[in-house]
C-alpha cells in the first residue's frame, strides 16, 4: 500500500510484511527518474525531487513485481 498519495512531502510505501528489494520511479514520459534498492518492508520516499504531476513506481519483492501511480501535488 501506498499512502498518502497525492502528496506534498513524502509517500511512504508498505510492503505488508514482504520485503521490497527495488523501486523504480517513472515520469509520465516513461523517463527513469529514482531507482532505490531499500531491501525492507517499509520504505519512504521524499518527494522534495519531483515536479509536481503523475509517477509510475514500479515495486519489485522476491515474489511480485507491481506498478503503482504516485502523484504529487
Amino acid at each position: 500500500s501506498v499512502y498518502p498519495n497525492p502528496t506534498q512531502d513524502y509517500w511512504n510505501i508498505d510492503g505488508l510484511n514482504i520485503e521490497i528489494t527495488q523501486i523504480e520511479i517513472f515520469d509520465i514520459l516513461g523517463k527513469k527518474v529514482k531507482s532505490i534498492e531499500p531491501y525492507s518492508t517499509e520504505v519512504s520516499i521524499s518527494s522534495a525531487e519531483f515536479e509536481d504531476g503523475m509517477y509510475f513506481a514500479t515495486i519489485y519483492t522476491s515474489k511480485s513485481k507491481s506498478v503503482i501511480r504516485l502523484i504529487k501535488k
